[in-house]
């Protein structure tokens, strides 16, 4: 290792000489303590070798006393390498400056990214960050101290609870904990829970006021659940109390869903044709050759950013990869039993999406089922067990049961 290094520092030369007298030639090398390595014959009358820079001139001599001829074939070390890059000096300084600015842009905040904010406007985040020091283009040695930057943002920020900053190669990203504001309880009033639609009661549970229902009752649309209604009858109206009825009534409900599901369908389909575009992304600006409006009829695109790096630091470079791939559009034939069962989860979402996700779909049953005009039309029914109560106000002085 040690003279690989020194030879590439000193220089040496791969030469391949030609003559009758090669072995005196050699043998002369080393009588006069030039260094000669890697000999091997390459002919008759030719052999190659190696010899340091330093001993070059010295072999000239021998040459002429041996009546032989050099011609050198390689050129290794630095001393070539300076000569060929003084040559080109221009290009030298452009790649010099090229790495200076790499550096450079690599000590520089690109991007500030804010990210958790619900409540809070991301302009006054920007806004807290600025007046810290934390914005495009500052410093990032200025910026090691990052509980103080955080501190004095958080200073500026109403509702937040906490700012978090993390140092991402040449981008800061905020992170935003909003506090929590707990929800006033708004005061209704007297009340009676009633039911939304027709149910069958699976279960009651009456927290405030009285409950006049059962499991196992069916029920109608307005129906009382919960009465906000206390006393009076017995003791008469003046020992009647009106209050703000709360619970939970669960009842079982039966939805009907309609959907239409077409047998023919037409489906997007790769042909395995594809451009690739190459891309180099500085800062928020891509830089790359143009490609034509519309590479194929139909087609689909799909982006690859690769950030590039030295060593832990990201810099403000990316190479991207644009795939542009060709599609057709193909017809696909389903059958009856497939399209009952897309039918069958069309309908399971629409009812989902009805009844929130509390509530439970116990049970379903296709009513009727029809195709016609290249069409699968479904009427379903579900089986859905939720709260069917809804709040009433009591009006005072009406009887508090009319519904």
């Amino acid at each position: 290792m040690t003279n690989w290094i020194l030879n590439q520092l000193g220089g040496f030369v791969e030469v391949e000489i030609i003559g009758d007298r090669l072995e005196e030639l050699i043998n002369l090398c080393m009588k006069e303590g030039i260094q000669i390595t890697n000999i091997r014959r390459t002919g008759a009358r030719m052999f190659y070798f190696s010899l340091p820079l330093s001993h070059f001139k010295s072999i000239r001599s021998i040459l002429r006393r041996t009546n032989c001829r050099l011609r050198i074939r390689r050129k290794h070390g630095f001393p070539f390498l300076f000569r060929r890059l003084r040559k080109r000096s221009l290009f030298v300084v452009g790649m010099f400056i090229f790495l200076l600015l790499i550096y450079a842009s690599s000590a520089i905040i690109w991007k500030v990214e804010i990210k958790g904010n619900e409540r809070i406007p991301q302009s006054i985040v920007v806004e807290a960050a600025d007046k810290a020091g934390l914005k495009p283009g500052a410093l990032k040695y200025k910026l090691k101290n990052t509980g103080t930057i955080q501190k004095n943002m958080l200073n500026n920020v109403d509702g937040a609870l906490l700012l978090l900053l993390e140092i991402d190669g040449t981008k800061a990203i905020i992170t935003v904990v909003e506090k929590v504001r707990p929800e006033k309880p708004i005061a209704k009033g007297p009340q009676n829970i009633v039911s939304l639609t027709e149910a069958t009661i699976v279960s009651v549970l009456a927290e405030q006021g009285l409950a006049q229902v059962k499991k196992g009752q069916f029920v109608r649309k307005g129906d009382v659940l919960i009465s906000g209604r206390i006393g009076g009858e017995a003791g008469g109206e003046e020992h009647t109390a009106f209050v703000e009825a709360k619970g939970v009534v669960k009842g079982l409900v039966w939805m009907v869903a309609d959907v239409v599901i077409p047998l023919n369908v037409q489906k997007s389909v790769m042909t395995g044709e594809f451009e690739k575009r190459y891309l180099l992304e500085v800062g928020s600006t891509r830089i790359g050759l143009k490609q034509k409006t519309k590479p194929y009829e139909q087609y689909e695109t799909m982006t690859t950013e690769v950030p590039l790096k030295i060593g832990k630091w990201t810099l403000p470079l990316a190479w991207i990869t644009l795939k542009t791939m060709a599609t057709e559009t193909e017809s696909v034939e389903r059958s009856t039993e497939e399209a009952t069962i897309i039918g069958l989860k069309s309908a399971r979402s629409e009812i989902r999406n009805q009844i929130g996700e509390e509530a439970e779909i116990t049970g379903e049953k296709v009513l009727h089922q029809t195709v016609d005009n290249g069409k699968v039309y479904m009427k379903i029914q579900f089986d859905v067990i939720r709260d069917i109560g809804k709040d009433q106000p009591i009006v005072q002085g009406e009887d508090a049961f009319d519904n």
